[in-house]
C-alpha cells in the first residue's frame, strides 16, 4: 500500500469537505477501499480464484462488499470510498482516455460502487437516486447486481471461511 494515496485522498477530499475530521474519515475509508480492492487481486492470486470479465471490477465489488457489511458505518464508509472517483473523474483528460487499461474510468467505477451501496438497502438508500447522483435506469438494476456480487464473492470464499 503506498502511503502518498493519503496525501492524494486528502487533497481530494478538501475539494468537497472542508471538515478536518470529516475529512480524514473520507481519506481511512478510501484506504480501505484500496486495502481490500489489493487484497481481492491477492486472493484470486494466491487462491487461483476465477475472475470472470476484468479482474479489476470484480475487486473493486469485493471492497464494497466487504465495506457493506450492514452496519451505518460500513454504509457511510462505502459512501466515501465511492466519492473518490467521483472526484477523480474530474481531473480525467476527456481528449486522452486510455480505452485500453485495464481500469475502468474513473467514473465508471463510482457509479458502479454507489450502484452497490444503493443495491444493499433501496429502501434506505432512496435518496440516492437522481438525475445528478444515481441515474434511475442504473438503480432499477442496483439490487441484482448488488446481489449478484454478494452472492458470487460468498461462493467463491466459502471454502476459505472457517467457522
Amino acid at each position: 500500500m503506498c502511503y502518498e494515496y493519503i496525501a492524494y485522498f486528502e487533497e481530494a477530499f478538501k475539494t468537497i469537505e472542508k471538515n478536518q475530521t470529516k475529512v480524514d474519515d473520507m481519506v481511512s475509508d478510501a484506504f480501505v477501499q484500496i486495502f481490500f480492492h489489493e487484497l481481492g487481486h491477492c486472493l484470486i492470486d494466491v487462491w487461483e480464484l476465477p475472475a470472470t470479465g476484468r479482474e479489476e471490477d470484480a475487486v473493486d465489488q469485493l471492497a464494497m462488499i466487504l465495506m457493506l457489511d450492514g452496519s451505518p458505518a460500513g454504509q457511510k464508509s462505502a459512501v466515501n470510498a465511492s466519492l473518490l472517483w467521483d472526484i477523480a473523474s474530474k481531473d480525467d483528460d476527456k481528449e486522452n482516455m486510455l480505452f485500453w487499461d485495464e481500469h475502468s474510468f474513473s467514473k465508471t467505477r463510482f457509479y458502479d460502487m454507489i450502484c452497490l451501496v444503493y443495491g444493499s438497502n433501496p429502501e434506505k438508500n432512496s435518496f440516492m437516486v437522481s438525475p445528478t447522483r444515481l441515474p434511475r435506469e442504473r438503480a432499477e438494476r442496483c439490487s441484482e447486481e448488488y446481489n449478484r456480487a454478494n452472492r458470487s464473492w460468498m461462493k467463491l470464499l466459502m471454502p476459505y471461511i472457517l467457522d
